[in-house]
């Protein structure tokens, strides 16, 4: 080890020990600092296994750390251990085995304390057991288990697949996007006085040296990798937290060669890639699932590169401040989603990513198209104007053959997949062969919505994969939780779904066409929920109370006063989207102060 190595391990422990041992002394330092030991763990070695005597405790210095159980394709991933945090303490303090195993993502560098040592510090210093417990159920209580699910990642490695794309130039957009929110450096192989692949063993490891440095410096090292320099390639991916491809869309169809040698290298079970398909103008994507297939089924981003907003959208989602939009379901309520959107854009509150269920899902898809406003407005107008809920059939699946809403469906999106879209999206509908909520993240728009709003005994089920899809409602009718386990983001959920209030002055329902007619000349005071919303209420009864449990997960929760409206009366487009929009206008400072910097 170098002078100067020592030097930065020892400032490491001085300002990191009081962080995990709480507040020290001079003495206590010195001590702590005899009893550890420095230990390097390379790629793909195992740590300690699930099982194994909780022997010793393990402070992460530099590298990354995944933990999981079971074995081979049954294990489970539990999560990852970042720099700084510690490891194995809960197996030491309880005196049993292992409960997981824990294996290096690259190569890393550890503070190790055997169990005798730590006895021994606990035992002439009793406040170190007091902090590292206290240390250990604060973490359990933030997270639920004291590891880092969807963390931000620090080294983030950009490739470019192709050389029609000059990635000097994006990381140059990209990297101005991304400082707002982290402090980012950016690394090239230009700056080296010879390419990496002629580097000796000592050469390369005082690369990494820096990159480590690097790593504990900035929030995001970002580095970039230019066509076709495998040797670069190889020292950044052992690095990396995350890797970028960066694909022409133009060519798409051909995956190049150092694509071929990108998806070889890059161990996925480690770091995942993930597409970002370059597109030179704003003509809608088309074919993307097939380009996604070609290059492993990686998740994806579409980036138009005239686009300003593109880039700011893919720097808050890489630095974990994406800001998601959540639409409830219920029915004509969900009308006014159209008039909150509408006053989130007019305030610049930006969407990157976005989900609903049943009528949710219909505006969510505006949003994911990057539809303005009046092209979501002029759509939905058109949707009603098809009458699609009037093909009354024999129930012996539901009151409707569904085939109005279908072709109504299909002319608005037509054969748009779900991964065609600018924004990220998904439906949410019910899977009642499977018991369980289930978001739609491929194939058509059309028929994600229409599988997310069949409300049952309505709307016939929609079969996917030989399962049957319902509407997303029963289960989750306003999806935060999802949205969270997929994205680090902060969440604008709009709910909908509260019924109105009902006037009940008779003993029993009256009979439809003495109660429509006294309605109708003024004579009737009482009312009563009709049919839609009776099957509805049933259907969301256990969505609702999901509701109430994962309502704090949001940053902010719209509640547009829709009460009075059934959930048939599209006919009121106009004023329930007026409701929705001049309700976000009244809280847009709360909104602001919720999601934005």
């Amino acid at each position: 080890m170098s002078k100067s190595d020592a030097s930065v391990q020892i400032e490491y422990l001085k300002k990191h020990l009081p962080e995990y041992f709480g507040e020290i002394s001079a003495e206590v330092f010195t001590e702590i600092s005899r009893h550890i030991q420095w230990l390097r763990v390379e790629r793909d070695q195992i740590l300690f296994n699930e099982g194994d005597p909780g022997d010793s405790m393990y402070i992460l210095f530099s590298g990354r750390l995944q933990v999981y159980s079971g074995k081979g394709k049954q294990h489970k991933l539990h999560g990852y251990i970042l720099q700084g945090e510690s490891v194995g303490e809960m197996a030491l303090i309880a005196n049993e085995p292992r409960s997981a195993t824990v294996r290096a993502m690259r190569s890393s560098l550890l503070i190790k304390i055997q169990a005798d040592d730590f006895k021994g510090l606990v035992h002439k210093y009793p406040e170190l057991l007091y902090n590292i417990t206290r240390d250990i159920i604060g973490r359990l209580r933030k997270s639920n288990l004291a590891l880092s699910q969807n963390f931000t990642p620090n080294n983030i490695l950009f490739i470019q697949g192709s050389q029609d794309i000059d990635i000097d130039a994006f990381l140059q957009n990209f990297t101005g996007k991304l400082r707002p929110y982290a402090a980012t450096r950016l690394v090239t192989p230009k700056s080296l006085k010879k390419p990496v692949s002629e580097f000796n063993d000592e050469e390369l490891r005082n690369l990494l040296n820096t990159m480590n440095k690097l790593e504990r410096k900035y929030q995001h090292v970002l580095v970039s990798c230019p066509y076709g320099d495998t040797g670069w390639l190889k020292m950044a991916g052992q690095i990396a937290d995350r890797v970028y491809l960066l694909v022409d869309f133009d060519s798409a169809e051909t995956v190049t060669r150092f694509e071929h040698e990108v998806l070889a290298y890059i161990n996925q079970e480690y770091t995942k890639i993930e597409i970002v398909f370059c597109h030179r103008t704003g003509k809608k994507p088309e074919k993307t699932s097939f380009y996604k297939k070609l290059r492993g089924n990686a998740d994806h981003y579409h980036i138009r590169l005239q686009e300003d907003k593109d880039f700011a959208r893919l720097a808050r989602i890489v630095s974990g401040n994406a800001i998601a939009l959540v639409l409830g379901g219920g029915g004509a309520r969900g009308l006014s989603h159209l008039g909150a959107v509408k006053a989130l854009e007019e305030h610049n509150i930006p969407v990157d990513l976005v989900c609903g269920t049943s009528a949710g899902s219909t505006i969510a898809s505006g949003v994911a198209l990057d539809m303005d406003a009046d092209t979501r407005y002029r759509l939905s107008s058109y949707f009603i104007k098809r009458k699609p809920f009037i093909d009354i059939t024999l129930p012996v699946f539901s009151v409707l053959a569904g085939r109005r809403v279908n072709t109504a469906l299909k002319e608005i999106f037509n054969e748009t997949q779900m991964d065609d879209t600018w924004i990220n999206f998904f439906t949410v509908a019910s899977n009642i062969s499977k018991i369980s909520p289930e978001a739609i993240m491929s194939g058509p728009i059309w028929k994600a919505i229409r599988a997310s709003l069949s409300l049952p005994a309505l709307l016939p089920p929609v079969i996917s994969n030989k399962e049957i899809l319902v509407d997303g409602g029963i289960f989750n009718n306003v999806p935060i939780d999802m949205m969270k386990n997929f994205f680090k983001c902060r969440v604008i959920a709009v709910n909908v779904s509260a019924s109105p209030e009902y006037s009940i002055i008779h003993d029993e329902f009256p009979g439809p066409l003495k109660y429509k007619f006294k309605r109708l000349i003024g004579k009737e005071t009482g009312s009563y929920p009709g049919f839609f919303d009776i099957i509805s209420k049933l259907t969301t009864i256990a969505s609702s109370s999901k509701f109430e449990k994962d309502y704090h997960l949001a940053e902010i929760v719209l509640h547009p006063p829709v009460e009075k409206y059934d959930m048939m009366e599209t006919d009121k487009l106009d004023e329930i989207m007026k409701v929705g929009y001049e309700y976000t206008i009244s809280r847009i400072e709360e909104i602001k102060k919720a999601v934005l910097y």
